[in-house]
């Protein structure tokens, strides 16, 4: 279920599709594998457009399949659309295809951006080795950069290490394994993006094990004061202190990409351990309308009732829940989730209005950039860098806290949509929603945004740094 091969189409009520970012937050749509319970009661969205036909033409796919106990699943959903190597002529005519000055003009961090960062490094942390080692990245990083138009990342600028610090690096993944080649190269370009001067550190755990993974992240957090996790599981109870607040060192993570969580008791839980533990943000993904990064407003990302031709398909949503096992912090103050409640803070993660990314594994065809990249693997590395852009990540004792202290006016408050079929129109019989959560009335804020906090997007999306 977690691999969904593509066929790319789109409803767009406009006489012409406007330029990659010009991305409306309705222009299109990306179906996946159909679910046949909803075809009978959600309307026709209305055919393809000859505009959508030829923009649109290609599959779309998650990149990790669903890990088994034990293991973790990367949360990037790529596309195998090779666009041109200009980035001006071939990015900037295809919705799905922010650039990082849109990016950073939509999130208010430009000036930023351009200025700050120097000497400060962000890690990523990924499982298996990328296509031609290091060369292999740094080629496909290289290209990223200069068709997004930044600095060449120098002498120092991208380090790779093993789970261990060490120097020999795992292979790519094969089969099922070899889409995390696409979330490495999501993840390094959208800290590039949102931090041009950062160094980049990337550990490569030797496998999705949780515990290979986990050993990375200690790893990383002894090279590094900020560190992003584009991956996760179904939530399991941590049996030591790695994911606690550390003070000094901020811990970001995906909220995943299957909505709300799954009905467990009280509420529903999140399927992205560790986006739930107390001592990591939490990141949740939106649908971001930025032309050209004028900021036009964001919604919950949730692209599971998609309807073409009578049939519903399924691509994903935004994950959120209230945790069965991480105790509520003292910082939080939502009244509903008994236990820890996610998200914390959101960015854009629909594929639809997602970003552009460079990577060879990715597409045999590519030389350039591949358009109408997303899933919540893009937002937590754009909000990881922002970590490392505001600079402070040293004098904080808890990130996730500051977070939920920071105040309204640190964020675009998002207060449309929703990650849980509950709230489609007409309401579904239960068990035929796509992510298999009901939120009852008293965390109803856990799956539908609302005004202030809300589980999908947080406390919303960043209006510059003040929130880190």
């Amino acid at each position: 279920m977690r691999r969904f091969l593509m066929v790319a189409m789109a409803a767009v009520a406009a006489a012409t599709l406007a330029a990659c970012s010009h991305s409306s937050l309705q222009q299109s749509m990306l179906p996946a594998q159909p679910n046949a319970p909803f075809a009978s009661t959600l309307p026709d969205l209305g055919p393809m457009t000859p505009e959508a036909l030829m923009v649109m033409q290609s599959r779309r796919y998650r990149a990790c399949e669903t890990a088994p106990t034990g293991y973790a699943a990367c949360y990037a959903i790529l596309s195998d659309a090779s666009i041109s190597g200009d980035a001006s002529g071939g990015c900037n005519d295809r919705p799905g295809c922010y650039l990082p000055s849109d990016l950073q003009a939509a999130y208010g961090i430009t000036s930023a951006a351009q200025s700050k960062g120097k000497g400060v490094t962000v890690a990523v942390v990924d499982a298996y080795g990328y296509g031609g080692g290091y060369s292999g990245l740094a080629k496909d990083l290289a290209t990223y950069r200069t068709l997004g138009q930044l600095p060449a990342c120098g002498q120092g600028c991208l380090t790779v290490v093993n789970q261990n610090g060490g120097s020999s690096l795992p292979k790519p993944g094969k089969g099922n394994y070899s889409g995390w080649q696409g979330e490495i190269a999501l993840d390094i370009d959208m800290v590039s993006a949102i931090c041009p001067n950062c160094n980049i550190l990337l550990v490569e755990a030797d496998n999705s094990k949780t515990s290979n993974l986990e050993a990375g992240v200690a790893t990383a957090m002894k090279m590094a004061n900020v560190v992003s996790n584009s991956w996760g599981g179904a939530e399991y109870a941590a049996t030591e202190t790695l994911w606690d607040s550390h003070p000094g060192k901020v811990i970001v993570a995906s909220a995943g990409d299957d909505g709300a969580g799954v009905l467990s008791g009280y509420g529903g839980t999140p399927e992205a351990q560790p986006c739930g533990f107390t001592g990591v943000v939490c990141v949740g993904g939106t649908s971001l309308n930025a032309p050209f990064g004028n900021y036009k407003g964001e919604k919950v990302w949730e692209d599971f009732h998609l309807v073409y031709a009578s049939a519903v398909y399924n691509l994903g949503a935004t994950g959120s829940g209230c945790s069965a096992i991480v105790a509520k912090p003292s910082w939080q103050n939502d009244k509903g989730c008994k236990k820890r409640s996610a998200t914390d803070v959101s960015a854009d993660a629909d594929p639809v209005t997602g970003v552009a990314i460079a990577c060879i594994p990715c597409s045999k065809k590519n030389h350039g950039l591949i358009g109408g990249v997303g899933g919540t693997s893009a937002a937590a590395p754009m909000i990881a860098a922002m970590y490392a852009l505001a600079g402070n990540a040293g004098s904080l004792k808890s990130a996730p806290q500051t977070i939920w202290t920071s105040g309204k006016s640190s964020f675009h408050d998002i207060t449309q949509g929703f990650n849980d079929g509950k709230f489609l129109s007409p309401p579904f019989p239960s068990g035929d929603n796509a992510t298999g959560l009901f939120c009852k009335k008293a965390i109803s804020y856990i799956c539908k945004a609302r005004t202030g906090y809300d589980g999908p997007t947080g406390w919303g999306s960043p209006k510059g740094l003040g929130a880190f």
